[in-house]
């Protein structure tokens, strides 16, 4: 295992890594965000990789001859980056997901009092005026490599010549962040700030953990053309640690009525059926879980939650590699007309070797 001499447990290799290695956070140079383009930075070959954040931050001018402020829009900021990638030159994406899907995965985690923000660390500015007013944008997202903070499952060596990890970023329409079409948006002026933490590697063969686990967050897109039950076909061959997933009533990201929906299921091989639940049941769990609510229109099956979220064992986690079909369902009541879609997101672990 990873050219280790001595064979010993996966838990003693975590523990004598902890005991051998030391933390770093350091921040790469910013990138612009530019409309409709892409930005990309390649991870220095320096240390495990363990976690990914991105800060977001700088101001823009909003102008309207009478208005004074401007409706934000569901998921209002994260709405600006289309989508997130990371890539490892061995084929495999870590992240494939969108902003506002990102940000609703980074709420799937035990939740804690929030605090006064003194220093405007999350903040989203909508004031209008005819002769323009300067709006202030700033947030910070998460794209953990490792399952949780506690384990070093899902490390990335990124000290391998032949290693080579990169970050893209879809920035999409400033305008998005709102629902008025006839706001003047100018001097654009947003930068894109990714700080990296990373474990040095330890000296010592014994103290590497096994680094061969690379958990996966991915997204599809799936519409949804009326009232009756909706199959999802996810795919196989992984094992899910999560899923989660938003409905909207149009592509703005509106949030479906919980009272439109029935039961949701997840079905192995079109007959296995071992979880079958009410929308509403699956939202308490979810509020039990995470101590506080989802967004409106999202709702997770949280395989790694055994009592504290993310810090559960493999027990419910749902290996597909054994299953042909492996199946979302969720029963709708009362959805017209065919711009409705289901944003469904997964986290998953695959063995490199």
């Amino acid at each position: 295992m990873n050219g280790n001499q001595t064979k010993l447990s996966p838990a003693q290799r975590a523990n004598m890594f902890a005991q051998s290695t030391r933390q770093y956070k350091q921040e790469l140079p910013s990138m612009p965000f530019t409309e409709g383009e892409t930005r990309s930075v390649s991870f220095p070959k320096t240390r495990f990789l363990s976690k990914v954040f991105l800060r977001i931050e700088g101001s823009f001018k909003a102008t309207h001859a009478s208005k004074t402020s401007f409706t934000l829009s569901e998921f209002d900021k994260y709405r600006i980056l289309r989508q997130l990638r990371i890539e490892m030159n061995n084929g495999f994406n870590p992240y494939q997901i969108g902003g506002a899907e990102l940000s609703m995965y980074n709420t799937m985690k035990e939740f804690s009092p929030q605090e006064a923000d003194n220093y405007g660390i999350d903040k989203l500015e909508n004031v209008v005026s005819s002769g323009g007013t300067t709006n202030k944008i700033n947030y910070t997202m998460e794209l953990p490599l490792t399952l949780n903070d506690r384990d070093p499952v899902g490390l990335v060596l990124l000290q391998n010549e032949q290693t080579v990890v990169t970050l893209n970023v879809d920035c999409g329409q400033l305008s998005d962040i709102m629902t008025d079409d006839d706001i003047t948006l100018s001097e654009i002026n947003i930068k894109l700030v990714p700080v990296l933490e990373t474990f040095s590697v330890p000296q010592l063969p014994d103290a590497i953990p096994d680094y061969s686990i690379v958990k996966l967050v991915n997204q599809q897109i799936e519409n949804v053309n009326g009232a009756g039950k909706m199959i999802v076909k996810l795919p196989v061959g992984l094992t899910y640690r999560k899923l989660f997933f938003f409905i909207a009533t149009d592509v703005g990201y509106t949030p479906v009525d919980i009272n439109d929906l029935g039961n949701i299921r997840l079905v192995f091989n079109q007959a296995d059926v071992p979880y079958n639940i009410s929308a509403f049941q699956l939202a308490y769990e979810n509020y039990k879980a995470y101590g506080g609510q989802l967004p409106a229109g999202a709702f997770a099956f949280d395989f790694s939650t055994q009592g504290v979220p993310n810090l559960g064992g493999g027990r419910d986690y749902i290996d597909t590699e054994r299953l042909t079909e492996f199946w979302l369902e969720i029963d709708f009541k009362n959805v017209t007309g065919s711009n409705n879609y289901i944003y469904v997101c997964s986290e998953k672990i695959a063995r490199l070797y």
